[in-house]
């Protein structure tokens, strides 16, 4: 635990630091990350103490930076940043959540988006949203090791962590305009929790590497049920029907809205729920996931709500610590 002299200790390197980083004029906003791995490399002079002190190698440093014992001293390299620069230059104001976090055995850079109020009331600042994503709903466990990952080139690799960004920020966007939506009836209430269900499920259904098909399945049931929520909305009847062409074509938007066409049908959809996918791909089948869940969020847009989640995608990146050129003289 972070003790006062620590604190101490920190914040003399991070005036040095920080000293040098403005003299090559790099922004504050890129200052933190780089700061923690200059921290690590030139202030520890060991690990352990006395007789049994380990002298610092490269290996252990970089490993040090990557794991959960380092995370105390990010809090306080990032705070120490904040209050000297504040949030909003840091930040620019877009993000309600930047930090680093382990996954995986590494460390993530996760930046994750403010909400926009569109319509202020005296209530509107105690709606809260939870900024991460549950442990069995994170699909990025299914990125770093999908079914037959030997099969997929590097460009796929690269593919699937963009598209989970995406798709992490379009599951979140979804929840948190949902938080606020009008629902006048009880069938508006059930379409509503119905679609973080299905769309809470597809994502565990990834997470546990087994059932792309069924993953699929689950979102277009939650395309359907938003479907029928802005039926309601707009003050008209929903058919009793599983056919997303005939719900959107009741709707004013449907000639705005693409991506109904690239999904499957009802009855196809039931068959790849239980593992009849024929001779679909693992690439396909994320496809067609993708499609749903970033439809899904298309279709929000389109809701009676109160709040809106600003324009930006949550990032998801391996932070930049790579050490700088430069000599960094010990602190007084």
């Amino acid at each position: 635990m972070i003790d006062d002299e620590a604190r101490r200790f920190i914040g003399e390197w991070m005036e040095l630091i920080d000293k040098l980083l403005a003299a090559k004029q790099i922004p504050a906003a890129n200052r933190v990350l780089i700061s923690c791995n200059i921290f690590v490399r030139e202030a520890i002079v060991g690990f352990g103490s006395g007789e049994e002190a380990i002298e610092p190698s490269e290996e252990l440093l970089t490993k040090f930076l990557l794991s959960e014992s380092f995370r105390e001293f990010y809090v306080e390299i990032s705070d120490w940043y904040t209050n000297r620069y504040g949030a909003d230059r840091l930040y620019g104001g877009e993000w309600a959540l930047n930090c680093v976090v382990p996954f995986a055995g590494e460390f993530m850079e996760i930046q994750i988006p403010v909400l926009r109020v569109i319509e202020k009331t005296p209530w509107m600042a105690k709606v809260q949203f939870a900024s991460h994503v549950h442990d069995d709903e994170n699909i990025f466990g299914w990125v770093k090791s999908p079914p037959n990952w030997e099969a997929f080139s590097t460009d796929d690799q690269t593919k699937f962590e963009r598209d989970a960004r995406a798709i992490c920020s379009a599951r979140r966007k979804v929840k948190a305009e949902l938080l606020t939506t009008s629902h006048p009836t009880d069938d508006a209430n059930e379409f509503r929790s119905a679609i973080v269900s299905h769309s809470s499920a597809a994502a565990r259904l990834i997470q546990l590497r087994e059932n792309l098909g069924g993953a699929y399945w689950e979102c277009h049931m939650a395309v359907e049920k938003m479907l029928k929520l802005l039926l309601i909305q707009n003050g008209l009847e929903y058919p009793r029907s599983h056919d997303l062409d005939l719900l959107i074509n009741k709707l004013a938007i449907a000639e705005n809205i693409k991506f109904i066409s690239k999904l499957l049908s009802a009855s196809e959809a039931v068959s790849y729920r239980y593992g009849n996918t024929g001779q679909t791909t693992w690439l396909q089948l994320w496809e067609l996931y993708k499609t749903a869940t970033l439809g899904l969020a298309e279709l929000t847009d389109h809701l009676k709500c109160e709040v809106r989640l600003a324009d930006t995608v949550m990032n998801w990146n391996r932070p930049d610590f790579f050490p700088l050129p430069i000599d960094v003289p010990q602190p007084n």
